[in-house]
């Protein structure tokens, strides 16, 4: 078949020529780069959200970034993060999502400097790895829906930077075309940039590896610090772990230390919501022009986080003009009915003991002893060990503890946080009006007591 033989290697030339020319393979080669740049820029923000989210998880200051996505209402980034699904072998997931977005984008800056086609063997690692981080986040997202009742935005953040990468990489799941059938009878060799960007993603993976295992370490010291010490920059105030606030409390914005984006704070548009406060704990002055309402849960490490902070703040020139009023709001199904699952075991119980603590007339003795030592799954027998520590008297307190008086309190404010639009903890209202965020705190105070004419050093 002569005419056969000849438009064949008609066929062949034209193909030897069109991939000799290098205009021709830039421009082949150019939609694949163009991936490869979405991939890594996607990479680049999980690996920005993961570290996000690895100083929430220690109660570290993450910026407005994390503020606005999970002090909002409906933010249950705590609730996800104090579950028992937020580590594993003790490492936070966040910790291992920050080395493998950082791990990712390493690879496919490679590819990119490397030249390496869409099809290379680098992309299609990166791909196969998003494929099994997508099956992973998958399972997480269950986790959220079906155990642990609440959705971390940040973290659904991440599942859409892998679900980014894997659409952007999906072409990489094709074998690369040869141009010949010479070249398509013979197993395709790597080029040099393909092995060393394989070989240097393993060695550059195992050092971040170890990197972010030391990282995390000393966040978690850093954390346990802050919690322990207590730290006014959450609320807006420039401080640091034990140093005691200043003795004037700056009267601007900007003097407070708050990020620009806070300088127009949304608090201010608020609505002025009337919230019972008849009965209800308070500490500071019954008649200072700034009242503050926490509904807390016990258990909520960011409800405790707020309570060290505010005995701190609570120390300089505003102190004396406001008071701060507790209602609880255990998030713990077996009281708090609307509440699907238990995303915090025992904290009906904790409550129940606030409520009797208030009656017997120890109720913020009670407050401080919880989050001094916040246990852990409490039983009706650990409450009463924690109220018998703060002095409580014990038969009067286990006495107290099943009464339908007891429950009919907690209800209460279960059912006001509810008429309220209580979602999550801790929410704060300041003179009726609702805390977007807990870095708006020291300016909506300010804002409060200068509209009640109040001057403050």
């Amino acid at each position: 078949m002569p005419g056969a033989t000849a438009a064949a290697w008609i066929r062949r030339r034209r193909s030897r020529r069109l991939t000799d020319n290098p205009s021709y393979t830039m421009r082949m080669r150019a939609p694949g780069r163009f991936r490869l740049a979405l991939g890594l820029v996607a990479a680049a923000f999980g690996a920005v959200i993961s570290a996000v989210l690895l100083l929430r998880h220690y109660g570290l200051d993450a910026g407005a970034l994390a503020a606005a996505a999970c002090d909002a209402a409906g933010g249950g980034c705590e609730t996800v993060a104090a579950s028992a699904w937020s580590a594993i072998f003790g490492v936070p997931l966040a910790a291992v999502g920050l080395a493998f977005f950082v791990c990712l984008a390493f690879l496919l800056a490679l590819s990119l400097v490397g030249g390496v086609p869409i099809t290379g063997s680098p992309p299609r690692l990166a791909l196969f790895l998003v494929t099994l981080a997508l099956i992973v986040d998958g399972f997480l997202f269950g986790v959220q829906a079906l155990a642990i009742g609440a959705y971390c935005p940040l973290c659904l953040w991440t599942y859409g930077a892998n679900a980014a990468m894997f659409l952007t990489l999906l072409p990489a799941r094709r074998r690369p075309r040869t141009p010949s059938a010479e070249a398509a009878a013979s197993p395709r060799r790597q080029a040099p940039a393909e092995v060393l960007a394989v070989k240097a993603f393993w060695l550059t993976a195992a050092l971040v590896a170890v990197a972010v295992l030391v990282i995390n370490d000393g966040l978690r010291v850093k954390g346990e610090v802050a919690e322990t010490m207590g730290d006014v920059s959450i609320l807006g105030v420039r401080g640091s772990a034990g140093t005691p606030l200043p003795p004037g409390t700056p009267r601007s914005v900007s003097a407070a230390g708050l990020p620009a984006q806070w300088r127009n704070p949304p608090f201010r548009q608020q609505p002025v919501r009337d919230v019972n406060l008849d009965g209800v704990p308070f500490r500071g002055a019954d008649d200072a022009p700034v009242k503050i309402v926490t509904f807390s849960d016990f258990l909520c490490p960011s409800c405790r986080r707020f309570a060290l902070a505010y005995d701190q703040y609570a120390e300089g020139a505003t102190g004396p003009h406001v008071s701060l009023y507790y209602r609880a709001y255990p998030l713990d199904g077996t009281c708090a009915q609307h509440i699907p699952g238990t995303p915090h075991p025992g904290a009906c119980h904790v409550s129940r003991g606030a409520m009797c603590a208030s009656q017997l007339g120890a109720f913020w003795e009670y407050h401080d002893q919880v989050y001094r030592l916040p246990p852990a799954n409490p039983s009706p027998a650990d409450v009463t060990g924690i109220a018998v520590q703060a002095g409580l008297d014990q038969e009067a307190f286990r006495a107290c503890l099943d009464t339908p008086e007891t429950e009919s309190r907690l209800q209460e404010d279960i059912a006001e946080a509810v008429r309220l639009g209580v979602t999550g903890t801790p929410t704060i209202f300041i003179n009726g009006r609702r805390l977007p965020s807990l870095e708006e705190f020291a300016d909506a105070v300010l804002w409060e007591l200068e509209k009640a004419g109040v001057e403050t050093p």
